[in-house]
């Protein structure tokens, strides 16, 4: 089962991986984060690893009696013929927005490489898409699939509701039934709603899908909260692209009082995209009371050249919300020392990542291993 688009791969592909297992149905896990199955826990190089891996780890996978693989699918993945010769039972669509542009060129390019998955689905597999996303439909014109949808807005045949949420988690309404998630926000709520189509489809009965689901933990480095000793929050996040960046800061902003401070810490990934990084500049100065612009992965740039970049054309009514720290730890130790109870601190960009990639290396560095050594 392959879970395409530009966010929520991770967690679907992780939370369906969990949950089925836990339902007594042996699976596999190939994503962003690692490799799994039986016990068994492997380091991945590429969200889509190369052809001659992937049937490797398949082949390991039916030796050990696995019966269920969830796969992320990446863009690069698809356009590499990393997933020819595949049979996909199920493929899944979260969302398309702007990334990886440095490789397709232009969002029409990437946008085609993703529906090429969807063009390859056989009749008797199934398209599970979101009915929110602007682009769904296209996705799946002149499929041979059976299609399915989901959605929090739009009408689609799986629906979800949120209705609480604060730092804990989320009350929600899935095709009519209610129950309590420690994930939080609206991607969340879509993500879990795209976990739920996929195991309905599998025919696993809903209260035991839900059930499930309501002891589901966060995946490391999505939206993972860390409570300091003085009752304020640090948040850590892998988003990465301007979408997945407002959809972070729109739901840490639904559920803050604003009587607490908001700072977020943030970079922008060198030799990428230079397209996205003053939309990104500009939704965090917007949406937080001061912002830290600091180094990500600079790779072989210059990370002032790349803050820079984060700051053209910015509202001159900003400019008293910026700091600029180069060395990612000191930006990290900055905004925790100057943590009151209820403040929020936002860090992102790396969020699992266990390194810096600075002029072809890659040191060694930790944003949530950092936080928890300055919160003790």
């Amino acid at each position: 089962m392959g879970v395409t688009g530009t966010n929520g791969k991770t967690t679907v592909a992780t939370t369906l991986f969990n949950l089925f297992n836990k339902a007594g149905l042996n699976s596999g896990l190939i994503s962003t984060i690692n490799i799994q199955y039986a016990g068994n826990i492997f380091k991945n190089q590429h969200t889509t690893p190369d052809s001659k891996k992937i049937n490797e780890v398949l082949n390991e996978m039916i030796f050990k009696k696995i019966e269920f693989c969830f796969m992320e699918v990446s863009s690069h993945g698809i356009d590499q013929d990393r997933i020819n010769g595949l049979k996909f039972y199920c493929g899944v669509f979260t969302n398309i927005t702007r990334d990886h542009l440095d490789y397709h060129k232009s969002f029409a390019s990437y946008r085609n490489v993703k529906k090429k998955f969807f063009d390859n689905l056989k009749r008797d597999s199934f398209a599970i898409i979101n009915a929110d996303d602007k682009n769904s439909k296209f996705m799946v014109q002149n499929c041979l699939s059976k299609v399915k949808t989901f959605g929090i807005k739009n009408l689609a045949d799986y629906m979800a509701k949120v209705l609480e949420i604060d730092f804990s988690g989320m009350l929600l309404k899935i095709n009519n039934k209610e129950f309590w998630t420690p994930l939080i926000g609206k991607f969340n709520a879509s993500n879990l709603l795209a976990v739920f189509s996929v195991a309905d489809i599998a025919g696993i009965k809903s209260i035991e899908i839900l059930k499930i689901l309501s002891q589901t933990k966060g995946i490391k480095g999505r939206f993972e909260i860390l409570k300091t000793p003085n009752d304020a929050y640090v948040i850590i996040d892998y988003a990465h692209t301007p979408n997945s960046l407002k959809n972070v800061i729109d739901t840490i902003s639904q559920i803050r009082t604003k009587n607490e401070l908001f700072t977020t810490i943030i970079g922008c990934g060198g030799n990428r995209d230079l397209g996205k990084r003053s939309k990104m500049g500009e939704i965090v100065l917007n949406g937080c009371d001061k912002v830290i612009f600091t180094s990500d992965n600079p790779r072989y740039e210059k990370p002032e050249k790349i803050i820079n970049d984060m700051l053209l054309g910015i509202d001159p009514n900003n400019i008293k919300k910026i700091s600029k720290i180069i060395n990612r730890r000191k930006a990290i130790e900055r905004g925790c020392s100057q943590l009151n109870s209820g403040d929020i601190l936002l860090v992102v960009g790396k969020g699992h990542e266990t390194f810096q990639e600075i002029q072809g290396q890659k040191i060694p560095f930790d944003d949530i291993k950092i936080v928890k050594e300055l919160l003790r």
